[in-house]
């Protein structure tokens, strides 16, 4: 297995955030995503972040098998997250590593004990999945109208459209978040749709797995920042395992 790449020395540069996402498959809850966002300080100064997120899915029913579990480490000290995933899809394990040096990208894939390495132009990736979960990415989605997209999940890049969705509404925890909504779809035409709060933050996410519709939403409001505060609103009514 690979090993995660070296820190350097740190030290906190602001409180830890904790997001949990609540994940339905076709209206019925099968898993959810936590991530804590780190913030913390180069000994030149400069502030990085990690993200350690862990995943876990299992939307097996009436004959449907589907179960989904990564842990996920990114480094981001610059525009684009370095990271180191470990997925576990239905039984097939992939381990992903992407490393960005000043000229190229290292990805280093481990599918069921296969392992293979390739070098990319830096210029070739525009973000990782890492960084649509990221709320202080400096390369929002949105800034694009054709991304190439990093996958941790697998270690390919996936190059397609954005679409702008509008402003809209997402419920969470009785309260009403004003986001703002993209669409993304590879050219292998499967789309993805996400929802951010003016800070950035990752309100809601929808996806197609297998033909049913699978929902991540926020189990709990975000921080509240200048922009990001709720609207008045009303709606009705993990334990981490080695892979």
């Amino acid at each position: 297995m690979l090993t995660l790449f070296a820190l350097a020395p740190l030290a906190a540069a602001a409180e830890n955030q904790v997001l949990v996402w609540d994940i339905t498959l076709d209206g019925r809850e099968v898993g959810h995503r936590t991530e804590t966002v780190k913030y913390l300080t180069n000994t030149d100064g400069s502030v990085r972040r990690i993200l350690e997120v862990w995943t876990e899915v299992d939307g097996s029913i009436l004959g449907f098998k589907y179960s989904f579990r990564e842990r996920l480490t990114a480094d981001i000290s610059g525009d684009v997250a370095s990271f180191h995933a470990v997925a576990d899809l239905s039984g097939s394990v992939t381990e992903v590593q992407a490393r960005r040096g000043a000229t190229s990208w290292t990805i280093t894939t481990n599918f069921d004990g296969r392992e293979t390495t390739r070098e990319w132009p830096a210029n070739s990736i525009d973000l990782s999945t890492a960084d649509l979960i990221d709320p202080a990415t400096s390369t929002p989605i949105g800034q694009f109208d054709q991304v190439r997209v990093l996958s941790a999940e697998t270690g390919d890049i996936y190059e397609g459209p954005v679409k702008r969705l509008g402003e809209s509404t997402v419920v969470v925890d009785a309260k009403t978040l004003v986001v703002e909504g993209y669409s993304w779809t590879s050219e292998d035409g499967v789309e993805g749709k996400l929802w951010y709060t003016p800070d950035g933050f990752l309100a809601k996410y929808e996806m197609e797995v297998m033909g049913r519709r699978l929902i991540g939403t926020l189990a709990d409001p975000p921080p509240a920042g200048t922009d990001g505060n709720p609207v008045s609103g009303s709606a009705t009514g993990i334990t981490e395992v080695n892979l």
